[in-house]
């Protein structure tokens, strides 16, 4: 019974031994997974501060867009895939005032545009001609239309070419006073 005893013990003590052995290693790799944790947890910190600065930049970039956008003197107008209004600027809006988000451009068009002969000019029904170029919008569905109201311009160049002619019936009517002088 004492060599039961005795090897019973040796058993206990042995198995004391690995337990603690087990123990000791699993307390070692706690210490590496805690470690490891604050390792990820700085590096998720990291990642999420660099996303929010990215984000920040980009609604800064979005922002400036908008106000570009709203600034230029020139209407832009945005179409969808299915040629309606995804996004327009107050040039668009005082050229087109019945403009709405989510309109067909069609219908758009059809209220007011009466000339549409020349390929890049377009006369509205309120007498405006603008000049129109449009660009798809690649790689994404949609395109975008770029409208200058060209009225002014043609006006004055109406203007110039009539003083033109005024001035080239002065010369030629002075030349005739001339001529009959002489």
């Amino acid at each position: 019974m004492t060599s039961a005893k005795q090897l019973s013990r040796q058993q206990l003590e042995h198995a004391f031994q690995v337990f603690n052995q087990v123990s000791g290693q699993l307390t070692e790799s706690y210490i590496q997974l805690q470690a490891r944790i604050g390792e990820l947890n700085l590096e998720l910190a990291a990642a999420r501060s660099e996303r929010m600065r990215r984000l920040g930049e980009k609604e800064r970039y979005a922002h400036r867009f908008a106000q570009l956008l709203d600034a230029l003197p020139a209407a832009v107008v945005v179409l969808d895939e299915n040629d309606r209004v995804e996004q327009f600027n107050p040039a668009a809006n005082r050229l087109f005032d019945t403009i709405k988000l989510g309109d067909a451009w069609r219908e758009i068009a059809a209220k007011s545009i009466v000339n549409d002969q020349q390929r890049d000019e377009l006369t509205l029904g309120t007498g405006a001609v603008v000049s129109f170029t449009e660009q798809t919008l690649a790689p994404d569905p949609g395109r975008i239309l770029l409208l200058l109201d060209m009225t002014e311009t043609r006006q004055l160049q109406a203007r110039a070419e009539r003083q033109q002619r005024l001035g080239a019936m002065g010369q030629m009517a002075a030349q005739l006073a001339h001529q009959i002088r002489t």
